[in-house]
């Protein structure tokens, strides 16, 4: 019997691409939600590492997009700096870090993960207001509906205003209105979770974007999210 063997050419492997750890920054599914200053931060995602750094940022406008800045920031304070990694043991699915005290309660901000090959994930955001929905949608042009107050509720997260803001809720559509939202002292427990607000004795009718913005002292308006109302 004649053995006969066939040679079997192999590709060289090449050195692996780095590529940059995702952070899974949907708003109502596995995203971040809300920490204050000294609270741990479980960062969900994958292909993070043990070397991995985590950068913070201050976000004015939770609207707008936010690149990752050009190299690590030299020290933490208010603004933006670096949140310490306490734990890698869920990596890599996860990094646990710890927020810097310098960090402002109530302040949105948004985290990149940096690797050591200089990748930037994607942005994540925390503290900033996600509303899910409206109650009522409908609402009449000036009489009340079921004999219920005259009212809308905003429900999501973190729709309670950071300290020295106001909540506000703006409608735009016939006719636009800026109402400021109702506060109850024995309520307080419920202001990060939904924002109610009195409606005008009188709408045009038709149909309104609904918009919940916070106010800062300086007076400057930032959107966070769009719900609809119609009014009948």
């Amino acid at each position: 019997m004649i053995a006969l063997l066939a040679a079997l050419t192999l590709p060289c492997a090449g050195p692996a691409i780095a590529s940059p750890p995702t952070v899974y920054g949907r708003a109502n599914n596995q995203s971040p939600v809300h920490r204050d200053p000294d609270e741990l931060l479980f960062i969900p995602g994958y292909g993070f590492s043990r070397q991995d750094t985590v950068v913070y940022r201050a976000l004015p406008d939770t609207t707008q997009a936010a690149s990752p800045p050009r190299s690590l920031p030299a020290r933490s304070d208010g603004h933006e700096g670096i949140a310490d990694v306490v734990s890698t043991a869920d990596v890599p699915y996860a990094l646990t870090v710890k927020l810097p005290s310098v960090m402002l309660p109530g302040q949105a901000y948004v985290l990149w993960v940096h690797t050591k090959d200089n990748e930037w994930s994607d942005a994540v955001k925390i503290n900033d207001a996600r509303p899910l929905w409206i109650t009522p949608d409908y609402v009449y042009v000036s009489k009340a509906l079921a004999h219920l107050p005259r009212t809308v509720k905003i429900v999501g997260r973190n729709l309670a205003a950071a300290p020295g803001a106001v909540t506000q809720v703006r409608l735009i559509g016939p006719r636009s209105y800026l109402l400021e939202r109702r506060t109850d002292p024995t309520r307080r427990a419920l202001e990060p979770f939904v924002a109610e607000v009195d409606l005008p004795p009188r709408l045009p009718a038709g149909t309104y974007t609904v918009r919940i913005e916070a106010l800062p002292p300086r007076g400057d308006p930032i959107p966070d999210g769009w719900l609809i109302l119609d009014v009948k």
